[in-house]
């Protein structure tokens, strides 16, 4: 415990011992002198016959443990555990918690702390058993069993964790339908009866399956944006469930606590029914000359506008995509002498063209002219 020196005193922390007689002795040899006696464990001049020493402790009799907020709560908020020992000095506590259908958990090692705080965040609902275990600091526990040991433990108690459940929902789109294609459209959730509603929403396209636009979220809102879907009529739903609940109907599709019956939003188009195409400065002009061609539409109130050119003995030839720029700004420098086509196309932005061929497609078309180089 402290081998030979000068010092004629010896501290001995007994923290953490178990209780019981131990033996204590001293041995002594001056400093000239190697031991006049010697054995197994070395050498001495003269040694104090061993004498005993008993540690004993005080064993806790009791425990008590409280929890507040008291049973039954939803999930979320953190629940306080707090015990308390009688009989021991020093107690030491151990908490533990089984979930429901698993097995017994120790949520908080033995420590001189007399709280455990349980977030309930997240957990599943059910019946949770909770107890604590004390020991005093001298006492290794005078009960064991295949858990660990203890001078005495609290009878587990149940605590309950419950689940209030959305009883219905609403969704309404803004703008209302029918609205042309391109036009973005805000789908608004509200529900009755629980106090955390996760929406989800879904669309089914024509002819085509659900589709998930926006899964379960604290947002009540979704934002369809229809540029580029297909004019026809889509189904809407919005599905609401609790955040203390994993849904009391399920599916195929998914699980839910209430869902909204679902209802027809109408995406229309309107295509262009003319378009003409003009250019300045008016043909023939010799090459190099900064060529403007105009398109104008009836019939559409977005026209998107695709210009081409067909140069002598080529093929058409896209000068400009589809936009909404009325304008084509042709610059001919280099090109060579001869007679060009031009043409335009248009097709409204609601619209993903009404004819269609080998080029592409679109609502109308202006009949193809021809523009003289020199």
């Amino acid at each position: 415990m402290q081998a030979y020196s000068t010092t004629a005193t010896f501290s001995w922390s007994t923290s953490g011992l178990p209780a019981g007689t131990y033996l204590y002795t001293v041995w002594a040899r001056d400093i000239g002198s190697a031991g006049t006696f010697c054995g197994s464990l070395g050498c001495y001049d003269a040694y104090l016959p061993a004498a005993t020493y008993t540690l004993t402790s005080t064993a806790c009799t009791s425990v008590t443990e409280t929890a507040a907020p008291a049973s039954p709560q939803l999930p979320g908020p953190t629940v306080t555990f707090t015990a308390g020992a009688a009989g021991c000095p020093h107690p030491l506590y151990q908490f533990w918690l089984r979930p429901p259908g698993a097995s017994w958990q120790i949520a908080k090692a033995y420590s001189p702390t007399t709280t455990l705080s349980w977030s309930t965040a997240g957990l599943a609902p059910g019946d949770y058993l909770y107890t604590v275990w004390a020991r005093d600091a001298s006492s290794p526990g005078v009960q064991c069993g295949s858990l660990g040991c203890n001078d005495a433990f609290f009878v587990a108690q149940t605590y309950t964790l419950t689940v209030q459940r959305c009883t219905s929902v609403t969704d309404a789109p803004a703008p209302a339908s029918p609205q042309l294609v391109g036009t973005n459209i805000t789908f608004t959730a509200g529900s009755t009866g629980c106090p955390n509603p996760r929406y989800q929403f879904w669309l089914r396209p024509p002819g085509g399956s659900w589709q998930v636009v926006q899964p379960y979220s604290t947002g009540n809102t979704f934002i369809w944006r229809t540029a580029g879907s297909a004019a026809g009529d889509y189904l809407y739903t919005a599905w609401v469930r609790d955040a203390s609940s994993t849904g009391t109907q399920c599916s195929s599709l998914g699980c839910n606590d209430a869902f909204f019956v679902a209802r027809t939003f109408t995406l229309t188009s309107q295509p262009c029914t003319s378009v003409n195409d003009s250019p300045a400065p008016a043909p023939p002009r010799p090459s190099g000359t900064s060529v403007t061609f105009t398109a104008t539409s009836t019939g559409c109130p977005h026209p998107l506008y695709q210009f081409w050119i067909r140069p002598p003995g080529g093929s058409w030839q896209i000068a400009k995509a589809y936009s909404s720029s009325t304008t084509f700004t042709w610059d001919t420098t280099g090109l060579a002498p001869g007679s060009y086509l031009y043409t335009a196309w248009v097709r409204d932005a609601s619209s993903s063209g009404t004819q269609c061929s080998s080029l592409g497609c679109n609502d109308a078309y202006f009949v193809a002219q021809s523009y003289g180089l020199s």
